[in-house]
């Protein structure tokens, strides 16, 4: 009997001695940091800079999902669409019937646009530090990087309007009145998410030599110009102002609203009509 208790009583301490060793080989997380890789080593290697710069991008929505799964209320938030299921792959719908409020968590990327932001401004700021980046390989990030910054402001401005427009990385330990930022007038938006979508426009298409050995197999002929022009800006502007200086005439009833434009190619004049139409 004796000789039982004290089996029993063996076999409950050495369970107790492997629960605290495993508790604590559990507890020690030291091994995983280790294996962590420090965000300024990331900017040292042009690999880990490619990477963090897929990371960046991310964020970006799939606006061809605009029914199932969308990440935007849009297509059902309206009066021209409507869908039989009613759940959460389908959350539009419950503006179309009433079901949304201040509450309500769906479509909330408001938090993962901003990541985006930052993780866009930590790769301009920092990627002077990679050694085996070229120059050209260099315009090429700054241009995605530009991109990125116009594209989630651009989505940010589209789901909720003017917001804080953020200038550079924000320190994690820094100030809440350092972190503190006002909402932006929508006009201050748009002329951000303008200049950064031309800081991207121009290194990309314009005089980008990055793609210097992308040309057309049947005269070599490079399919992006290699050679910088300002001229293309002022043909893009000119050819806007021509558009909206057209004029055109909206019909109240028919709610359709015309508009035209003239094109010259040689000696011949063309005139353009467009036709628009609002939503009931």
């Amino acid at each position: 009997m004796n000789t039982k208790h004290i089996l029993l009583g063996v076999i409950a301490s050495v369970a107790m001695v492997s629960g605290f060793t495993s508790c604590d080989d559990y507890l020690n997380t030291d091994k995983y940091f280790y294996n962590q890789t420090s965000l300024d080593s990331v900017f040292q290697r042009k690999s880990l800079l490619m990477q963090y710069l897929n990371s960046a991008s991310s964020y970006i929505p799939a606006d061809d999902q605009l029914w199932t799964n969308s990440y935007n209320p849009f297509s059902f938030a309206s009066d021209e669409a409507f869908c039989s299921w009613k759940d959460d792959r389908h959350a539009g719908i419950y503006y179309a019937m009433g079901e949304i409020d201040k509450y309500s968590g769906y479509f909330d990327n408001w938090a993962n646009y901003y990541k985006g932001i930052r993780q866009a401004y930590m790769i301009l700021e920092n990627m002077n530090k990679c050694r085996d980046l070229s120059e050209t390989e260099r315009r090429d990030v700054a241009g995605q990087c530009n991109f990125l910054l116009a594209h989630y402001y651009y989505c940010l401005v589209r789901q909720y309007g003017p917001v804080p427009l953020i200038p550079s990385t924000i320190p994690s330990n820094a100030s809440v009145d350092a972190m503190s930022y006002p909402r932006a007038t929508y006009d201050e938006c748009i002329d951000f998410i303008s200049k950064r979508y031309e800081e991207a426009a121009s290194p990309w298409f314009n005089g980008n030599k990055y793609y210097v050995d992308f040309k057309r197999r049947l005269d070599g002929v490079n399919y992006f110009n290699q050679e910088y022009d300002a001229q293309k800006w002022g043909k893009a502007a000119a050819v806007c102002k021509r558009i909206t200086d057209g004029g055109g005439t909206y019909n109240p009833s028919t709610k359709v609203f015309k508009f035209w434009y003239t094109n010259t190619d040689g000696n011949k004049t063309y005139r353009t009509e467009a036709t628009l139409t609002k939503s009931k």
